[in-house]
């Protein structure tokens, strides 16, 4: 005969069962109370701060200046004041404080030395011209500037200049590139500003008609891990009010890529022929519309402002 197996009773049943379905928990092999209630669980919402995706970006170039922000909203000319505007931000860092002065003087004070004109703006080359004022160690005693010693002006983009601004000192106008002396230069605190372009996309005609433009100051570059070729800039924008540019966070507002394969054919052409038509090609853009527009605009980077700074060398004794 087989000895007869001892009974559970309902003590030690229960017990037991609590002992199995504890481990089970804390194995993960049951997910939790919900489920057993046949309710989907609920989760949580996914949550990434801007600084977590700030640093998911490679930093390629970042300005060490730290620069006085104005909105050309409190211009004369808000509608056409970006160009002095950007080099009074521009040059806010060597602004002697000991000189009463007011941004809006200031901006007017680069408006009349840039020939801006109160209806269509400010060209390339007049804000070239300028810098390069700076570049010759003439004093603007009209800002009472502490200019640091500059080194070199030069241009890279399409738009029609001498042939002496354009970068490496070569007779081509081609589309402004992120390309290591754009980057070198900001880093190393020269001034460097972004010019862009405002464009309407014409299907049928399979080209980009421009439609203006627009200058802003650029302080920084990152790189998106997503793509190669897309960028993200950030600029100060004198079309943002000082609400809006205290409040946004991150500074990052140029959100540029490359064109798609088919969009690279297209002609992209101004009707004040500031350029050549010229196919898109590696133009970097932004998709979305830029502030204040509406409709089926798009902003290209025509090109690069470049005040170069000199680096001083310090010599160690060793």
């Amino acid at each position: 005969m087989f000895p007869l197996k001892p009974r559970l009773n309902s003590i030690k049943l229960c017990s037991l069962s609590f002992l199995i379905i504890s481990f089970l928990f804390v194995e993960g092999i049951l997910p939790n109370d919900t489920i057993a209630k046949g309710t989907e669980p609920v989760m949580p919402k996914p949550t990434v701060s801007q600084a977590t995706f700030n640093q998911s970006l490679k930093t390629l170039a970042q300005s060490p200046n730290v620069y006085r922000f104005m909105s050309q909203h409190d211009t004369k000319h808000p509608t056409v004041y970006c160009a002095p505007t950007v080099l009074a931000m521009a040059f806010s860092p060597y602004v002697d404080d000991s000189t009463p002065h007011s941004p809006t003087d200031a901006v007017e004070s680069f408006a009349k030395e840039l020939g801006t004109c109160p209806r269509s703006g400010t060209t390339v080359l007049q804000i070239l011209n300028d810098l390069n004022h700076f570049n010759a160690k003439v004093p603007h005693a009209s800002h009472a500037i502490n200019a640091p010693i500059w080194n070199d002006v030069w241009y890279q983009g399409i738009h029609r200049v001498p042939a002496h601004y354009y970068h490496n000192r070569k007779h081509n106008a081609q589309w402004a590139s992120l390309n290591a002396d754009v980057l070198n230069a900001l880093n190393e605190g020269g001034i460097v500003i972004a010019h862009l372009g405002w464009y309407v996309e014409d299907v049928e005609q399979k080209r980009f008609l421009r439609k203006g433009g627009h200058y802003v100051l650029v302080t920084a570059v990152y790189e998106s891990p997503d793509a190669v070729g897309h960028y993200l800039v950030e600029i100060l924008d004198p079309l943002d009010t000082v609400d809006a540019f205290t409040s946004r966070f991150p500074r990052l507002r140029l959100d540029l890529r490359l064109l798609s394969e088919e969009k690279k054919s297209f002609k992209v052409v101004d009707s004040s022929k500031q350029f050549r038509p010229r196919q898109a090609g590696a133009a970097l853009f932004q998709p979305t519309p830029p502030p204040a527009k509406v409709g089926e605009y798009r902003t290209f980077l025509d090109g690069f402002v470049v005040l170069t700074k000199k680096i001083k060398l310090e010599y160690v004794s060793v």
